[in-house]
């Protein structure tokens, strides 16, 4: 492949990411509409008996969850064919030097991981925070590693709302989860807090490329190719 089509083909690719994230975003909605339906029936049936329940919104709310599970794991995908094109091409010096700056200079970068007493170890990770990154192909790794915490979290959510649907045949869903009687009631917001993390740590990278691009532009210009030199027009 000519060195100028890898260039685009890098920012084809980072484009595509983010494309599946979006995808992520629209397909975790949808889950949380569901489940909100299902619950908001359950607490007007408990003031009016007359108001019907929503069982079913439940396990559409399950069938959500596992299509944001098939979203993360074409998101992975996605930043995997990233990550390769980012090893063959390379940054030059001045681009890697400019990122990690910028990367030094960027305070708290949001990562997923467990966070206080509740979620101790609920990850498989303690509360130590992960090294910070320093290069764009430690970007595209935390990116990879993170999802992997929020993959398995999304799984044990998952396994505690589909428990609980007998518990939303009876209307009895709401209640149980109020009480932290079931693990669906500490899983989902656990996945929630995860994922606000997660996409706040995409932005705010992304930010940073973008601001390195934006400082060094024409001088190290690191994806695009300039191409040749426009023609001088011919007098006339």
């Amino acid at each position: 492949m000519p060195e100028g089509r890898k260039k685009v083909e890098f920012y084809l690719k980072a484009v595509d990411v983010y494309a599946h994230l979006f995808q992520m975003r629209q397909a975790r909605q949808t889950a949380n509409g569901h489940l909100e339906e299902g619950v908001i029936a359950e607490l007007l049936h408990q003031t009016d008996q007359t108001q019907p329940l929503k069982p079913e919104a439940f396990r559409l709310a399950l069938g959500g969850l596992n299509s944001l599970k098939r979203s993360m794991s074409e998101f992975d995908a996605s930043v995997a064919a990233l990550q390769r094109m980012h090893e063959a091409c390379g940054l030059q010096p001045i681009g890697a030097e400019t990122i990690r700056r910028l990367l030094a200079e960027e305070p708290n970068l949001p990562r997923v991981m467990a966070r206080g007493a509740r979620y101790s170890d609920a990850a498989g990770v303690g509360s130590e925070r992960p090294r910070p990154v320093t290069s764009l192909g430690e970007i595209l790794q935390a990116l990879r590693s993170d999802l992997k915490l929020m993959d398995k979290v999304l799984d044990e959510a998952m396994a505690g709302l589909r428990d609980a649907l007998p518990l939303a045949d009876k209307g009895e869903f709401t209640s149980v989860m109020l009480s932290g009687r079931q693990a669906f009631g500490d899983k989902m917001p656990q996945f929630t807090q995860m994922f606000a993390a997660y996409e706040n740590f995409y932005t705010r990278t992304v930010g940073v490329t973008v601001t390195a691009t934006m400082q060094l532009y024409p001088k190290g210009y690191e994806w695009v190719s300039r191409g040749a030199p426009p023609k001088k027009p011919k007098p006339y």
